[in-house]
């Protein structure tokens, strides 16, 4: 199983990469100068999935075997050409959403704003539609999926991620004076493709902790590529959540397109058949 398959991705994040078409066409490749030199790929393997193990224990993912659903009250703020893609009324939202961990499920209701209580939800590649007050109308919505979809995914990518099928040790980078160990990991074939996005993880040399992320977009254009920064880590007895995920064109860039802000995140608050259908 991979990512990909688990959410069933329609093409994303069009909207707020689109000026990224203004640099060309060709396909993107997150394979590093290390990996593509690199005369000994079966120690870069070794290497590279040692490593997401690390990332593994470090995240305590083991603990999102256990939960049967989760709730995340959150902000999401949306700048710049990030405001082309924003789904909300308003550029900065409170929104709570109620998940089933591996993107069979979820939904996401609005707190605030005009349309405060409208829920938006899906279940095993079915959407929903429900006014406040009103019933749920059973349909299908490729906005409301892509959302519904997209903020799980990047939550549970230090756990997701594990399932790769191609994983190697990809070099380090030095960003604003810390080295990060970087991992690639992929589906089907190190050289892309167009089924399968291809992911550069960055790991905190001494936490383990997945800091940043560059990923491919394939669905939505085959030169697209997205960065993800996780900070603002917390855990109790649980999976490490990052309270803070900004996404912006460039790792190193300064032009952020929108940003997840937790306000708070619980384990098994919801009944898993209120999220069924």
């Amino acid at each position: 199983m991979n990512i990909q398959n688990t959410y069933n991705f329609p093409a994303f994040f069009t909207a707020l990469f689109f000026a990224l078409a203004l640099v060309g066409c060709k396909t993107a490749d997150l394979r590093t100068v290390h990996i593509l030199e690199n005369e000994t790929p079966m120690s870069d393997a070794e290497k590279g999935k040692s490593l997401l193990k690390e990332a593994a224990r470090a995240h305590q993912v083991s603990y999102w075997e256990n939960i049967s659903t989760y709730r995340v009250i959150f902000q999401d703020q949306f700048y710049g050409i990030g405001k082309l893609g924003n789904p909300w009324n308003n550029n900065k939202n409170k929104l709570q959403a109620d998940y089933i961990p591996g993107g069979y499920g979820g939904r996401i209701q609005r707190m605030e704003g005009r349309h405060i209580g409208d829920i938006w939800g899906y279940y095993q590649s079915r959407t929903y539609i429900k006014k406040a007050g009103k019933d749920k109308q059973i349909r299908p919505h490729k906005k409301a999926a892509f959302w519904l979809l997209t903020y799980p995914y990047f939550l549970e990518l230090p756990a997701l991620v594990q399932q790769a099928e191609m994983i190697r040790f990809a070099g380090t980078k030095t960003i604003r004076g810390k080295t990060y160990q970087l991992v690639f990991a992929t589906w089907q074939s190190e050289e892309p493709n167009k089924k399968y996005d291809q992911y550069l993880l960055y790991l905190h040399p001494e936490t383990h902790l997945i800091e940043m992320l560059e990923f491919t977009i394939r669905d939505a254009a085959r030169f697209i590529t997205g960065t993800m920064t996780y900070d603002d880590f917390r855990a109790k007895k649980g999976p490490v959540v990052p309270f803070r995920q900004t996404v912006k064109m460039k790792l190193d860039g300064k032009n952020i397109l929108h940003r997840i802000t937790i306000y708070s995140f619980e384990e098994d608050v919801v009944n898993r058949n209120e999220l069924e259908f």
